[in-house]
């Protein structure tokens, strides 16, 4: 009965052009008592001194609601200004220094990804513009380069949050339980980049590589938007370039563990 009492008496006061309702003969409510006693202890209201514009006013005539038609939506005191307009130049620019430094933090604890690494379609620089076969080259071998860098690829690597998967977990168990030299690196924990690559589990001593593939993500078959690269007779030829021998084994494979072993034990020799 209180709550439908306040509503009643704020929505005559809104009518009315006051911003509180009268409650003179009446019984204070709960809330208002509470109130009065924060006010006597010190405390000041964010709201003092600060007056209703003129569509306010109007809006608390008619009994508007401040955010009628934009549920869940923040409105932007800012739209359509840029940091320099709004705030001037030299704000401007300690905010982006403070914004930038935050952007820096969060992307070293793995909590951001670099949101260059993912720009496609019309949010990419490069959209609707159409590159020589000249510059395709040259953009290949940037990137070579820049692959070979290992605090580069530990970056980018970083804000994926890579973890081994199941298939990997099995061949890890296989590969302990065989007590051979092979190295996890699929969460480039070992920072080993082969002509490119990220290889699952490596022996650098004797230059050898296994690779665990997911039918989906490296078999063109049954996706047809992979790229060559990504299949397994360009990955075992990249991986010869660079002077290493590559053992593929496939998920589908490891319903057949006595199998995948035998094979295991055959490479390593």
């Amino acid at each position: 009965m209180k709550n439908k009492r306040l509503s009643i008496a704020l929505k005559k006061a809104y009518s009315e052009g006051r911003r509180t309702p009268n409650f003179k003969g009446q019984k204070r409510p709960e809330h208002s008592k509470a109130m009065k006693k924060l006010y006597k202890s010190g405390y000041v209201s964010p709201m003092k001194g600060r007056k209703p514009t003129k569509k306010q006013l109007e809006g608390l005539k008619k009994g508007r609601a401040w955010n009628k038609g934009t549920k869940g939506v923040m409105k932007s005191h800012r739209k359509g200004l840029t940091l320099k307009q709004e705030y001037g130049i030299k704000k401007a620019k300690q905010i982006r220094i403070k914004m930038s430094k935050k952007r820096k933090q969060l992307f070293k604890e793995g909590k951001l990804r670099d949101s260059r690494i993912y720009l496609k379609g019309e949010l990419s620089p490069t959209y609707g513009r159409k590159l020589t076969e000249e510059t395709k080259n040259k953009l290949k071998e940037v990137h070579k380069e820049m692959w070979k860098n290992p605090e580069y690829v530990e970056k980018c690597i970083k804000g994926f949050n890579l973890k081994p998967t199941r298939p990997e977990k099995v061949v890890m168990k296989i590969i302990k339980d065989l007590n051979i030299p092979f190295e996890y690196n699929g969460d480039f924990s070992k920072k080993i980049v082969v002509g490119g690559r990220i290889p699952d589990f490596v022996d650098v001593n004797r230059k050898k590589i296994i690779e665990v593939f997911g039918e989906y993500w490296h078999d063109k078959k049954l996706n047809k938007s992979l790229s060559n690269r990504r299949g397994e007779k360009r990955t075992v030829e990249d991986y010869k370039k660079q002077g290493y021998l590559c053992l593929v084994i496939w998920q589908k494979e490891l319903k057949k563990i006595s199998e995948v072993i035998k094979k295991v034990e055959e490479f390593n020799s």
